[in-house]
């Protein structure tokens, strides 16, 4: 049976940069942290409340790299409330100049090991290749 929490205090910032590289091309940085306090909870759901990251912050590069190709890239290091830190790095490219757009994506580069939730291991370096087609 789910049962509302009380007595929960969650205090935070969020912050975030862009810039324009050139004109097809951009770079964005952000950073997220939050605090959390409670008074002792007995519901079996309280050991999820605090499973999101304590702190995170994120560099995203995007833009063309040659005629017709996109690339993004994006390394984020993450901070949960009882785990050590870890880093992501996802990458990924397509071809956008036709109706058959090849691309590639690239997640967890690094073959970080980490848990979202604490037990629960993600996947590891994984990637996605597709031949995406595009009707106008």
């Amino acid at each position: 049976m789910a049962e509302n929490i009380q007595r929960l205090d969650l205090t935070g910032v969020e912050a975030s940069a862009s810039i324009r590289i050139r004109r097809d091309q951009s770079l964005k940085l952000s950073y997220t942290a939050i605090r959390g306090a409670q008074a002792p909870v007995a519901a079996p759901n309280s050991r999820y409340l605090f499973s999101f990251p304590s702190e995170n912050g994120v560099a995203t590069w995007e833009g063309g790299v040659a005629r017709g190709i996109v690339a993004r890239t994006r390394i984020g290091v993450l901070q949960r409330y009882g785990q050590s830190a870890y880093a992501l790095w996802d990458a990924s490219a397509a071809y956008t100049r036709s109706r058959l757009r090849p691309y590639i994506q690239l997640s967890n580069i690094a073959n970080a090991y980490y848990q979202q939730i604490q037990g629960v291991v993600m996947p590891g370096r994984a990637y996605i290749v597709g031949l995406e087609a595009v009707t106008r």
